[in-house]
């Protein structure tokens, strides 16, 4: 078979526990004719990786009960997982870290029920430290169609550090995602990694609600990573991955060939923190 096919959704969704290692939370649309050759992140900007995990957490939606667990890894490393109760329908993604006040941008397709929780790291005295995080939904978009598929979270405390947004740069700039890595199963896409690709093209649509910019990339994602970053190989934030569309198969799977993001109208998203923070301060 041949051509794109339907549109992916990055969130997870799950009606038991053992599907939570097939899916994870994306969306798929048509693929642009040209596709750029792929870009890896430069040796020189390793340390891209860990200034993104920095400000980007794992987002569950509709798991009750939840607890996190942490172990040692085969390599030295400490790995945080968590354990549930499924009661109904539930998944994963990510959620961007944009205002310390506490305020994160998601995919509105990865807060399909509550309730909502961010599993966010911090270093604690060099050592990462991950906590359990409840987060309210301010607002969300339309997931389906030709919607925004955004959401803002807020979180009951300040976190940091956050990322800056910066401008759309020119079709073919290299860009990077944060997505999942290749820990054991058991990590349930709580431990990320940095894509790297090329920016492939943008368009504008003024007359979404909320109004926003979409791109096209080639920094690959895959489910589980929807509602993390864009970045430029500054660390400033581009977008928020919501999709990636799919081209021939290979051995019986369907081969990625672009990943969709977007881009919210900052005057608006700065009028929506606003706005909230004012009805609920501190």
């Amino acid at each position: 078979m041949s051509g794109a096919r339907q549109r992916r959704s990055g969130c997870a969704r799950f009606a038991w526990l053992a599907a939570v290692l097939a899916s994870g939370c994306a969306h798929y649309a048509p693929a642009p004719a040209a596709r750029p050759p792929a870009a890896t992140v430069p040796a020189g900007l390793e340390g891209l990786a860990d200034f993104a995990r920095r400000r980007v957490a794992t987002l569950l939606w509709g798991a009750e009960q939840l607890t996190l667990t942490q172990a040692i890894a085969p390599d030295g490393s400490l790995r945080t997982g968590f354990k549930f109760s499924p009661r109904g329908e539930f998944g994963y993604g990510k959620a961007t870290a944009v205002d310390a006040r506490g305020y994160f941008l998601t995919a509105a397709h990865c807060v399909r029920r509550e309730p909502v929780y961010l599993i966010w790291t911090e270093d604690a005295g060099g050592i990462p430290r991950s906590q359990l995080l409840r987060a309210r939904v301010v607002f969300q978009g339309e997931a389906a169609g030709t919607g925004t598929d955004l959401a803002v979270l807020r979180v009951g405390r300040q976190v940091g550090p956050v990322f800056a947004w910066g401008e759309v740069p020119p079709v073919g700039t290299p860009v990077a995602s944060v997505g999942q890595d290749s820990a054991p199963a058991g990590n349930y896409g709580i431990a990320m990694d940095l894509l790297g690709g090329r920016l492939l093209g943008q368009s504008a649509h003024p007359e979404a609600a909320p109004p926003r910019v979409t791109l096209f990339h080639t920094a690959l994602i895959q489910r589980g990573d929807s509602g993390g970053p864009v970045l430029d190989f500054a660390g400033r934030l581009l977008a928020i991955n919501v999709a990636y569309a799919t081209g021939e198969e290979s051995f019986g799977a369907a081969i990625r060939v672009h990943a969709t993001a977007h881009r919210p109208d900052l005057a608006w998203l700065g009028g929506v923190i606003e706005a909230d923070w004012r009805r609920h301060p501190g």
